[in-house]
């Protein structure tokens, strides 16, 4: 059992990147593409990439495909550093189109989401033991893992790890799940703008993060997209603005970074401004490439860019 510093739990897919693809390729008959690749990606996936660019310990688990896909996929995972005995081999590798605009704004088409079964029973219980924190890439992400997470995390934090969680919009093909109690057991949770919406009916960020105090959460950070994001959590509150960037190319994967990059330095002890501060920095040079995880290099970088702009602190 490795120690880790952070344990990424989610999502993990091949995404197959289109760019570009104009908004009505359906009208014509042929499209010439500048770029077709083949990644890793997936909310958990990304994050556990980013997390070992800056130099953490870190671990990923849910579930890949037992095909070739997934070998070539884990082999990926291995080189850059990610223990994957905590992903489980089954079933067909789950496979994204990401259609990628002009302007950096993307559509996708996915496959495998009926082959997941990942839930309670294939996470290791004595991992936790050996892991600072546990990151959920994104709740409705895995269906079948989604009912068990209050749970888990309540088990998580019994055993003095770190929790957080991330989520993204659900499908209205999957089933509702006990929001209250996923984040009652987080200590960071960092949903976007629109699924905190979704979530309390609130429209004012500041009300979004006093709901989400109210069922526990122990620190809110809401993504707010060009307006930045906010902090709150008992003591206080505050909003960090984007970073300048040289021109958006891909959004993919810009949450995950953020979050990561957040994370990273919740990990390292740095106080929330300069979390977020460092969170808002990689989104913009995350943007920069095609790709969720082809932008950050290092964790240099980031603060690089942060005193380019005179916000390091």
């Amino acid at each position: 059992m490795k120690d880790l510093d952070v344990l990424c739990v989610g999502g993990m897919v091949c995404d197959l990147l289109l760019s570009p693809v104009g908004k009505f390729i359906f009208d014509e008959d042929k499209s010439e593409l500048e770029l077709l690749e083949q990644k890793l990606g997936g909310d958990a996936a990304n994050e556990a990439i980013i997390f070992g660019r800056y130099g953490m310990k870190v671990g990923l688990a849910g579930e890949m495909g037992d095909d070739m896909t997934g070998n070539g996929l884990i082999e990926y995972m291995h080189q850059s550093g990610v223990d994957t005995s905590n992903i489980c081999r089954r079933g067909k590798t789950r496979t994204s189109v990401v259609m990628i605009q002009a302007n950096g704004d993307r559509n996708f088409l996915t496959y495998g989401r009926n082959t997941q079964t990942f839930c309670l029973k294939d996470l290791s219980m004595e991992q936790l033991a050996h892991t600072r924190m546990v990151s959920i890439g994104s709740i409705h992400i895995l269906p079948t893992l989604d009912p068990d997470l209050p749970e888990y995390l309540k088990r998580a934090q019994e055993a003095g790890v770190l929790t957080a969680a991330d989520m993204m919009k659900r499908d209205p093909r999957v089933p509702e799940v006990d929001m209250q109690g996923i984040v009652a057991h987080c200590d960071y949770f960092l949903p976007s703008y629109i699924e905190a919406l979704e979530l309390t009916g609130k429209e004012v960020p500041e009300e979004q993060a006093d709901v989400f105090l109210s069922w526990g959460a122990k620190n809110v950070v809401i993504k707010l997209g060009e307006d930045g994001c906010l902090v709150r959590n008992a003591n206080e509150c505050f909003r960090t603005p984007i970073y300048k960037t040289t021109r958006v190319v891909d959004t993919t994967g810009a949450g995950d970074n953020f979050v990561a990059s957040f994370l990273t330095g919740v990990l390292k002890g740095w106080d929330l401004k300069k979390c977020s501060e460092f969170a808002a920095a990689a989104g913009s040079i995350c943007v920069e490439k095609v790709g969720a995880t082809a932008a950050i290099e290092s964790l240099e970088q980031v603060e690089n860019r942060m005193k380019e702009q005179g916000r390091y602190r």
